[in-house]
């Protein structure tokens, strides 16, 4: 009696074990690759037998549990298994003999056919993709050469252009390397979307807050008209002369004086420009030059002034040569002009859009210039694209100080 209780205590913790560890999942016979669910079956079996301690067990015992772990369709099919009893005289080669009935005879060059025309889809992340990779080359047999092939395949199919790319160009890339890099690209695209979808605010720091309601940003300049200053030192007009008064300090266009004919110069319609009359104007001769740059010097008289204010442009054409101009820059002007002559000179075939604006001088003379062009000048190693009104009045290039 003693004895029994003995191998009773014995036993109880192994059947304790064997309750709390459950059997792995049944054999999938109805769907997928029976292949690699065998596969997965014979190691999670493994795994429960190292974990319960079964192999202590007598082999018809563990026969039995594994019987009964494969599932209802497995066993069915065991039943009528042509199997020696030789071949299932252990559990190991009761489970081998099962796989031979179960699975198919693997037809390598099938398998590495699929391997070879394997590439990453759309949807796929890159983890997906290689462990399908591995699937595939453990079946097709290529031994030692598994590890090259399959860097050779990731760099050849997957989805990123740019990262093959790199891999390509990579010479001392491996396998683990190369998985490492695309798993780090895909996480950090993951990261940018994340971040890029974030909603963000970023205020403005007005320095003159404190100073300055917000109202002031909705004030003009009364001497400008422009944007409101807070120094009267930043204001440009101060030092100019009014075209209308005659005083110094600020623009005909805020001047608040009287002056006659005032409703001559108001304008009648929106598109009514006021510009400097030019009414002498004289061509020196032209500099010999090389074919890249050729020098047009053109001088101008204001009239009822003495010469006024020339400054010295850098003009590109149609073909990025340059050459020189000088033009009158006119500070009470708006619009830009160009003598016709002066312009097929310089462009011999410029691109000029029709207006129907309408230039009118300070005496109430009215010009219609018969189109506008856009013309690219340099001053002082900058670059300028401005448009100018082009007339078929000999004038010198006036240039507006508005731009």
């Amino acid at each position: 009696m003693a004895e029994l209780a003995d191998l009773q205590e014995q036993h109880v913790p192994q059947i304790q074990i064997l309750q709390q560890i459950p059997l792995p999942g049944p054999l999938n016979i109805k769907s997928g690759d029976i292949s690699e669910n065998y596969k997965n079956f014979k190691q999670q079996w493994q795994n429960y037998v190292t974990a319960s301690g079964i192999d202590s067990q007598n082999e018809e015992t563990k026969k039995a549990i594994l019987l009964t772990a494969v599932g209802q369709d497995v066993f069915q099919r065991y039943i009528n298994m042509p199997i020696l009893e030789k071949e299932k005289a252990t559990v190991d080669e009761l489970l081998d003999a099962i796989e031979r009935n179960l699975t198919p005879t693997v037809n390598k060059r099938y398998i590495r056919a699929m391997f070879n025309m394997a590439k990453q889809e759309q949807h796929e992340t890159y983890d997906e993709y290689f462990n399908k990779l591995r699937g595939l080359i453990k079946n097709a047999q290529y031994g030692p050469l598994e590890n090259d092939l399959m860097l050779d395949k990731i760099i050849c199919s997957i989805k990123d252009q740019n990262l093959r790319e790199r891999l390509w160009l990579d010479e001392n890339i491996t396998l683990n390397k190369a998985i490492d890099i695309c798993r780090s690209k895909e996480v950090t695209e993951k990261q940018l979307r994340g971040i890029e979808s974030l909603p963000f605010e970023v205020n403005k720091i007005n320095k003159h807050k404190k100073h300055h309601d917000s109202n002031t940003q909705k004030r003009l300049c009364k001497f400008c008209g422009y944007n409101y200053h807070y120094k009267i030192v930043q204001c440009k007009a101060r030092k100019e002369v009014c075209r209308k008064c005659k005083k110094k300090g600020h623009y005909a266009r805020v001047c608040m004086s009287k002056i006659k004919n005032q409703s001559d110069d108001k304008m009648t319609q929106s598109k009514t420009r006021h510009v400097k009359e030019v009414t002498t104007i004289r061509k020196n001769e032209r500099s010999q030059s090389n074919e890249q740059s050729k020098e047009y010097v053109l001088h101008t008289l204001e009239a009822g002034s003495s010469t006024g204010i020339l400054i010295d442009l850098i003009i590109y054409n149609n073909n990025n040569n340059s050459c020189k101009i000088r033009c009158q820059l006119d500070t009470g002007a708006t619009s830009n002009i160009i003598w016709k002559k002066d312009l097929l000179e310089i462009f011999p075939d410029p691109v000029m859009r029709s207006t129907k604006t309408t230039l009118k001088t300070l005496d109430g003379a009215r010009i219609m210039p018969t189109s506008t062009v856009q013309l690219t000048l340099k001053y002082k190693n900058r670059k300028y694209k401005l448009i100018f009104y082009v007339v078929e009045t000999e004038h010198c290039p006036l240039l507006s100080a508005l731009g």
